[in-house]
């Protein structure tokens, strides 16, 4: 007991450092953990307001695909219905010309045939080739939409 009476003074000086210490931790604690909160509640903010925009360009990109493909299907009906109204159309060589082409005819077999003996005009299908050219028309469209939601 005579200890404590003896050192009180050096006793409560130590309590007292010891407590202004354990209250700065504290404090240092308490505003680190402020901090932390605030960047977590930040970064789900952020986290929202990205998941809101991802979701609204897959939207627009689900639109948009289906767009494509209703007006590529209505294309495609408009071309078969006027091909199928106009079944014949064939491509002339024009043979009628005195200007001299860049290409030589040579008068090489084909399949047995010379030259003279191919016909001039050639049948082709004239749905294969608008078909082709529509879905790649409609698919650049895709594209170019597809580039404009991204931005």
């Amino acid at each position: 007991m005579n200890l404590w009476i003896l050192y009180w003074k050096q006793i409560a000086v130590a309590c007292a450092i010891v407590g202004a210490g354990l209250l700065g931790y504290y404090q240092g604690y308490a505003g680190e953990k402020a901090r932390f909160d605030a960047f977590k509640l930040e970064l789900s903010i952020r986290t929202e307001a990205l998941q809101q925009k991802n979701n609204a360009i897959v939207t627009k990109q689900k639109q948009i695909t289906s767009n494509v493909t209703k007006e590529y299907a209505n294309a495609v009906k408009k071309l078969n219905a006027y091909y199928a109204a106009h079944p014949t159309i064939k491509w002339v060589r024009n043979t009628d010309t005195r200007d001299v082409s860049d290409i030589s005819d040579t008068t090489e077999s084909i399949d047995g045939k010379t030259e003279s003996d191919v016909p001039s005009t050639v049948d082709a299908s004239p749905l294969d080739c608008a078909s082709d050219v529509l879905q790649l028309l409609h698919l650049q469209e895709w594209v170019r939409d597809q580039e404009n939601v991204n931005r």
